[in-house]
């Protein structure tokens, strides 16, 4: 049986891992801030954010279905439909960046990012692969 005494030593574990996960990138900024100049901080937040966005639609939200049938044998195939889907995705993403790049680099003015652009179909694929398995 357990006892409920704990409930602040409790608390204060939570909360002290929590502020210490959030005080981690500031105490590492001062570094990064030495090893990469602004460009590569604006590079990496379009990168992620482009990421992010097209992850939503990797699996098109059937990884949250993985866990709901009876039998193991659906749940594995779930899990199939889900890294087929990302891959399908993926390689619609990349045939997008190769169509547009062009009209892609007008609306972006961040020259360098276009040496990546082509690793956001590998991040979303990643990113729907990850999502698939958690």
């Amino acid at each position: 049986m357990r006892h409920y005494g704990g409930f602040f030593s409790d608390f204060t574990k939570l909360a002290s891992g929590s502020a210490v996960s959030q005080l981690l990138p500031i105490l590492a900024s001062p570094i990064l801030t030495r090893l990469y100049d602004p460009d590569s901080f604006g590079i990496v937040a379009l990168f992620s954010s482009i990421i992010s966005v097209f992850s939503i639609f990797a699996c098109l939200r059937y990884e949250l279905a993985i866990v709901l049938p009876k039998k193991e044998e659906d749940s594995n195939n779930l899990l199939i439909i889900c890294i087929v889907f990302s891959l399908i995705i993926s390689l619609m993403i990349f045939v997008f960046f190769w169509l547009v790049k062009s009209t892609l680099s007008q609306f972006i003015d961040q020259s360098s990012f276009f040496m990546y652009q082509f690793l956001v179909p590998v991040g979303v694929f990643l990113s729907g692969v990850y999502s698939s398995f958690n």
